[in-house]
């Protein structure tokens, strides 16, 4: 990596939590009291310990602070926080309209697709800098799990 050279780089705050992520997690959070309540009383202690899991994992997303993305396109891939992504691994990108993430889809069936949010960057500016065998295609829209995250606000 001797040879790497930063061409552009951003950092994205996500958004904080809304009213909608925190009505959805508060119907969790009652949802899950009524499942332990249930499996309580048909004595199935372990239901019961998943879902007293599941309300502290809740409690603990409710409390968090959004974190911010730091994004790095290199001569080489590009860099999401402290995870390195070489270029050659992807085939061709699509940009979400309805969410502004640039998607990059892998070669071969296996792996998995990466996702980076363009914050206030202009997205021709982004597509600058990508490589010319990255090939531009029609957007496919956002994946499940960043339409999980959008409502959740993760």
């Amino acid at each position: 990596m001797a040879d790497e050279k930063i061409l552009l780089s951003w950092e994205v705050k996500k958004e904080p939590k809304d009213a909608t992520a925190k009505t959805f997690i508060i119907l969790i959070l009652v949802a899950s009291a009524l499942a332990i309540i249930y499996f309580a009383y048909q004595k199935d202690y372990v239901s019961v310990a998943a879902f007293v899991v599941l309300i502290l994992v809740m409690v603990w997303y409710f409390f968090t602070s959004p974190k911010s993305i730091s994004v790095v396109l290199t001569n080489n891939g590009i860099k999401l926080d402290n995870r390195f992504y070489k270029f050659e691994g992807f085939k061709s990108y699509w940009i979400s309209e309805r969410s502004g993430f640039f998607y990059l889809e892998p070669k071969g069936r296996v792996g998995s697709t990466i996702s980076f949010p363009q914050g206030k960057k202009d997205p021709e500016e982004i597509k600058k800098f990508l490589p010319e065998n990255l090939i531009e295609v029609e957007d496919k829209g956002d994946d499940f799990t960043n339409r999980i995250a959008d409502i959740l606000k993760i």
